[in-house]
């Protein structure tokens, strides 16, 4: 069996990587690039069948087919049409993002090709692609990873991530937020003290923002505090370029060029060069050749030059705000820049000269960690965390090539014999511990330091996280009944997990759904972002008033879950909807009893009660349904 890997899954680029060794190492795809570009699109040929490409070739194919090709899809992640945020992005986008034909407003699709995709199918795509690319790398197969999200993702984004990584063929272990992939890459878990420290993880990604405070003490690992904003990343920067040498074409030409999207994708291809370029240049020149014509139908060369300082101010109220996000997180866990022992650089963005400068004179230079690329630091801890999760074995029989020497080869715990010696593991392996990462010598569980090298050990336990949003249902009155609150840990303690009681407000009540939101605007639940529906399905027949006893909570991936009963302890084994296909259902079915309410009175018995016995059996198989899907491993309802 292959190794567990680690994927950062990024708003542009995509990395991956694999802890088969004291060493972690990223994966070089397929072009042997350390990253893959999260780009899908779709060449289409006359007379032949259309391809879909994944990566740097699907970039290539951007000014070909600007809108048949989807760049930053995380951005749409676990969103809903209806969605301000959505509908203020759509305009910076040359593809579709449409109401989904099949399913409701609380999802949207991608048009590419003609057809409709949801964001999880497009990321899938980009993951298979990773998975068959380090299957290459590695030369066996891979079905195990940790999949990384930024912080400040809700939990429908996340649900969205797990179900992408189900549909690209992974068994996704962990949902795992960014900042603390990355500070256990840089080997923040390695700091033994009985006192805490604390290190804040500054993570300006393309897409998003995270700042997360973390503690450590002794061996033990948490988040204290977030702050983050969800559409600020460096595409940020790219629009502010792009937007600058559109008014600059206006003026010079008389061109209005958002209307071609052919010199639109060139235009922003063109951006994003020259803001990488200007990481080390004083000056770089945006060119768009031939992208344009002029009223007598010449060619137009857009040319544009841009220097350092130019940029820097133009970026500048951006960043200045990461800054004041970075004093939020720090009165929010009650620290000052004093108390903080390290500021690790994550996300590819903080390449910036600005953002490092600003950074710096905020927190010192002499705390700022530069000793990893930011664009890799992510998947390393994914890919760290990920090993611990999947439980090897080591080899302790003679190494077939020196008998003086034992095996070593990492073995999976439910395998019999050594994969590399052939050799049987429980005969040959000593009492299971922890591997040493720095001479991989297996020790007892009780052991602080490593028997063969004394190297410090460290018995990984993946951490949890901590909300970074409340969350809450809608009850009568649009009020905002909270279940968790903004930095509540999560998995949610079992003594948290607070059960609250729902009444029927009609006799033979089949359903109860109740609204799901996640904010800060407490006055109005909907002024809030819906993260979806619970509903539970009840048997026929209870009268008006019955009570519900419905519990929710968050689990380990900062994804909330829940349990229903009656009061007679019948399970009413309630889901979450999402916009999908069972919503859509459920929706149709709602119409159709109001509809038979309203007439109700009018029909004699039996026609009542055939009616009646149709709605049941509806209600049942959509029941059944839902079971069938958990059966099957399935998140997408």
């Amino acid at each position: 069996m292959g190794n567990p890997i680690g994927i950062d899954l990024g708003t542009t680029n995509s990395v991956v990587a694999v802890a088969d060794g004291p060493e972690i190492r990223v994966l070089d795809n397929k072009d042997g690039k350390p990253y893959t570009r999260s780009v899908v699109s779709m060449r289409r040929k006359k007379g032949k069948e259309d391809e879909l490409l994944v990566g740097d070739i699907a970039l290539k194919n951007w000014p070909m087919a600007p809108e048949d090709t989807i760049l930053a899809v995380k951005r749409i992640m676990g969103r809903g049409i209806a969605d301000k945020e959505v509908q203020k992005i759509k305009k910076n986008f040359l593809y579709q993002i449409v109401e989904p034909s099949e399913g409701t407003r609380d999802s949207v699709r991608i048009v590419m090709g003609g057809n409709q995709y949801s964001p999880s199918e497009i990321s899938a795509m980009i993951l298979k692609k990773i998975k068959e690319d380090a299957e290459y790398r590695l030369g066996k197969a891979v079905t195990d990873a940790v999949i990384t999200v930024p912080a400040y993702f809700t939990q429908s984004q996340k649900a969205a991530t797990r179900r992408a990584g189900q549909e690209a063929g992974l068994r996704v272990m962990r949902v795992m937020d960014e900042p603390s992939a990355a500070a256990i890459a840089y080997g923040m878990d390695n700091m033994e003290s009985d006192e805490p420290r604390y290190i804040l993880v500054y993570d300006l990604g393309v897409g998003t923002f995270d700042i997360s405070i973390l503690m450590w003490a002794g061996r033990v690992f948490a988040p204290l505090a977030l702050e983050g904003d969800m559409w600020l990343g460096d595409d940020n920067f790219d629009e502010i370029l792009v937007d600058r040498v559109v008014e600059h074409i206006k003026a010079e030409y008389g061109i209005d060029p958002t209307t071609n999207m052919r010199c639109m994708a060139r235009l922003k291809t063109a951006a994003q060069e020259a803001k990488e370029s200007l990481t080390s240049a004083r000056s770089a020149d945006i060119i768009v050749p031939a992208a344009l014509q002029d009223q007598d139908g010449n060619l137009i060369d857009v040319e544009m030059d841009i220097t350092r300082e130019q940029f820097e101010d133009m970026i500048r109220p951006l960043v200045e705000g990461t800054v004041r996000l970075a004093e939020r997180a720090l009165e929010s866990a009650g620290l000052s820049i004093e108390d903080i022992e390290y500021v690790i650089m994550a996300g590819n963005s903080t390449h910036v000269p600005l953002v490092q400068r600003e950074v710096e004179k905020k927190f010192g230079t002499e705390r700022v960690k530069r000793n990893m690329h930011p664009k890799l630091s992510v998947a390393k801890g994914a890919a760290k965390i990920a090993t611990a999760m999947y439980g090897f074995v080591l080899c302790q029989a003679p190494d077939p090539a020196d008998p003086n020497r034992e095996c070593m080869h990492r073995n999976r715990r439910d395998q019999s014999e050594c994969e590399r010696c052939g050799a049987g593991i429980l005969a040959n392996n000593k009492p299971e511990g922890a591997a040493c990462q720095a001479c991989m010598h297996v020790n007892r569980e009780d052991q602080s330091e490593c028997e063969n090298c004394r190297t410090p050990l460290i018995h990984i336990d993946p951490p949890g996280g901590i909300a970074p949003y409340s969350y809450g249902i809608q009850v009568e009155g649009d009020k905002y009944s909270r279940f968790i609150k903004k930095s509540d840990p999560y998995e949610t303690p079992e003594d948290q997990r607070t059960p609250q009681t729902y009444y029927t407000v009609r006799a033979n009540q089949r359903q109860i759904i109740l609204p799901v939101y996640g904010g800060e605007k407490f006055d109005r639940a909907s002024d809030n972002q819906k993260e979806g529906e619970a509903v539970a399905l009840l048997p026929p027949n209870y009268p008006e008033h019955t009570p519900i006893r419905i519990k929710l909570w968050l689990n380990k991936d900062g994804i909330f879950e829940l349990t229903a009963h009656l009061e007679d302890g019948t399970d009413l084994r309630p889901w979450v909807m999402k916009g999908e296909g069972s919503h859509q259902v459920m929706e149709m079915l709602l119409k159709a009893e109001k509809k038979f309410e309203n007439v109700e009175g009018k029909l004699n018995a039996e026609n009542r009660q055939a009616i009646d016995n149709m709605r049941n059996n509806a209600f049942d198989a959509l029941q059944e349904d839902v079971r069938e899907s958990e059966r099957a491993g399935t998140s997408e309802r």
